[in-house]
C-alpha cells in the first residue's frame, strides 16, 4: 500500500533520474513546468521512501483547440514497485487535481514501451510515433480529465 501526496518538485528528481534519465544530472532534470504556480508534483510513498512520482501543470497540446489543458511529465515508478497499481494511483490523483482546477484535458509524451498502460488509463494517441534522441520512441497521448 502506498500513499500519494503533493511534494516539492525538487524531491522527485532523484527517482526521475534513476528510472527515466540516468544519463542526466539532477540539475538537468529541472523541468520548465515545475515553475508554473499551479504545478502539482506528486509522490507515491511506501513508508518514508518515494517509490513513484508524476508532475502536472497547465500547458496546451500542440495543434489542439480544446479547453483548459494540462500536461503530465516525469512519471516514474521504482522498478521494484512497478505493476502494483502505483502508476494508476498517480494518474488518478493528478486527474482529481486537474479537474479541481478547472482542467478539461490532459496529455503527455508517453514512451512507446508503456503505451498499453496509458491506453488502459483512457489515453489515446494523437499522431504518429516519434523518437526522442535521449529517451527513445514516444507518442503524444491525451484524454479528457474527467471520466
Amino acid at each position: 500500500m502506498v500513499e500519494i501526496r503533493l511534494v516539492d518538485p525538487e524531491q522527485t528528481r532523484p527517482l526521475r533520474q534513476k528510472v527515466l534519465r540516468p544519463h542526466q544530472t539532477l540539475e538537468e532534470l529541472v523541468h520548465p513546468g515545475e515553475k508554473h504556480p499551479a504545478t502539482g508534483a506528486f509522490g507515491a510513498f511506501a513508508g518514508d521512501e518515494m517509490v513513484g512520482t508524476l508532475l502536472v501543470f497547465p500547458e496546451t497540446r500542440a495543434g489542439s483547440t480544446s479547453g483548459a489543458q494540462w500536461r503530465l511529465v516525469a512519471m516514474a515508478v521504482d522498478p521494484d514497485y512497478q505493476r502494483r497499481g502505483i502508476g494508476a494511483a498517480l494518474i488518478s490523483a493528478c486527474l482529481d487535481y486537474i479537474v479541481a482546477r478547472g482542467g478539461d484535458e490532459v496529455w503527455c509524451h508517453g514512451r512507446t514501451k508503456v503505451i498499453d498502460f496509458y491506453e488502459a488509463m483512457g489515453f489515446m494517441p494523437d499522431g504518429p510515433e516519434w523518437v526522442d534522441e535521449y529517451t527513445g520512441p514516444h507518442y503524444v497521448m491525451w484524454r479528457r480529465a474527467a471520466s
